[in-house]
């Protein structure tokens, strides 16, 4: 069961947890129209991320009292969003990273 669940997170979902962020690439399988992945659990916030044909969506569900906030950073072209609890953060459905807020972007070309 963990190995099916790696592999659509991993897989169509595109999330690989990196020492310093979350790269996100999602897409979807052939005929599925859209996915959720609720409560994915990341530096002491629960976020949920919903992908669609052409969007994908992140809503920062709960944080710890001590967690940092969180920054979504979308690739090309750049588009930088803070994720605030209860926000919901729409975006072209493209490669993306969540990091702490107060990390610098990363400088990739390719996830």
């Amino acid at each position: 069961m963990g190995t099916f669940l790696q592999s659509l997170i991993n897989g169509y979902g595109g999330v690989r947890l990196r020492s310093d962020r979350l790269d996100l690439d999602p897409t979807l399988p052939e005929g599925v129209t859209e996915m959720h992945f609720i409560g994915v659990d990341y530096l002491g916030s629960s976020l949920d991320l919903y992908i669609y044909p052409d969007e994908a969506m992140i809503v920062i569900t709960g944080r710890l009292q001590r967690a940092a906030p969180l920054t979504l950073y979308v690739h090309n072209p750049e588009e930088v969003h803070t994720l605030d609890v209860q926000d919901q953060v729409r975006f072209r459905r493209r490669k993306a990273s969540i990091l702490p807020a107060n990390a610098p972007l990363p400088k990739i070309k390719t996830l």
